[in-house]
Order: C-alpha cells, then structure tokens, then sequence
C-alpha cells in the first residue's frame, strides 16, 4: 500500500532532485510578504506587562529534584529500535 516500503529511492533517478521545484528555487521575495514577515512594530512608549527577565519563586529556587520527576525525564526505552 505505501511505496516508500518498496525500496524506493527519489535519489536513484536524479540525484541532484531536492524535492524542491524549479519554479520554488527561482522564486523572489516580494515587498509585500517581507513585510508581512516582519515582526509586529512597537510604539517607542511601549510596556511589557511582566518585567524581562521575570523573577523566579524562592519554591522554585528551593526545588530539589526527586526520583520520579527524573525517571519521568527521561525519554523512553524502545525495543527492536536502532
């Protein structure tokens, strides 16, 4: 059903293939969309309402890491997996 359990390879017939076309790497940025990609513009005044950086609890200064919490960390055995 799925052809990527075939052995297939895109590399096999045109190695310089990328998967993207040649119409994609020609294209140019336009005005428009750079400035739609541009970050959202501030006034000068403008004021965060936390401070930055934020101030940590003294709870969470004090934190001491238990067994769990680090058995929990940790990312999960998998078998029959490289």
């Amino acid at each position: 059903m799925f052809f990527f359990n075939k052995g297939f390879s895109r590399y096999e017939s045109n190695p310089k293939y990328s998967g993207v076309s040649e119409a994609a790497a020609r294209a140019k940025c336009s005005s428009r969309l750079s400035e739609l990609a541009s970050p959202a513009k501030r006034h000068a005044n403008y004021q965060y309402e936390l401070p930055v950086p934020r101030p940590v609890s003294r709870a969470a200064l004090k934190y001491k890491i238990s067994t769990r919490v680090t058995e929990l960390a940790e990312p999960k055995k998998l078998s029959g997996v490289l």
